[in-house]
């Protein structure tokens, strides 16, 4: 895990109805149905203040459902501000009842983060495989590979 840079700026670049788009270093999108499901996506360096708009949409889902299904896609992520991994778990152990995580990860530090996460908020469906975690998205309406920033 790293420590952000100071000088760089986390911000959101592109919004649309069910979607949002910020970038520091790396870039996150976050992308939610109605149904209440919301995929986390993360390309490049996972920064501390990426938890922010994360929880806000989390707190968001939950006012219109009881439960959310949360996807995190950290496949491209090959790092991470220990505050991100913080501040997400602390919202999930108060939380543990009203949500299903699946994550899916190749990087051996996120993965390890991922486990340590998991024991704080419970169970966590973590997948090794691309496939797994695509049929999941899928299943829960979303598009494969949406746009990233370059």
């Amino acid at each position: 895990m790293a420590v952000s840079n100071p000088d760089l700026v986390v911000r959101e670049i592109e919004k649309g109805p069910a979607f949002e788009v910020w970038q520091g270093s790396g870039a996150m999108r976050l992308d939610w149905t109605r149904q209440g499901a919301l995929r986390i996506i993360v390309a490049g360096h996972g920064h501390a203040e990426y938890a922010a708009p994360v929880t806000r949409r989390f707190e968001a889902l939950l006012r219109s459902t009881q439960r959310i299904t949360i996807l995190a896609d950290f496949w491209d992520m090959p790092g991470y501000d220990s505050g991100l991994r913080v501040e997400l778990s602390a919202w999930g152990a108060g939380h543990r009842s009203i949500f299903d995580l699946h994550v899916v990860s190749r990087s051996k530090l996120v993965t390890m983060g991922v486990a340590v996460a998991s024991l704080a908020m419970g169970g966590t469906k973590s997948h090794s495989q691309r496939a797994s975690f695509d049929a999941e998205a899928k299943a829960l309406g979303f598009v494969i590979n949406p746009p990233m920033p370059g």
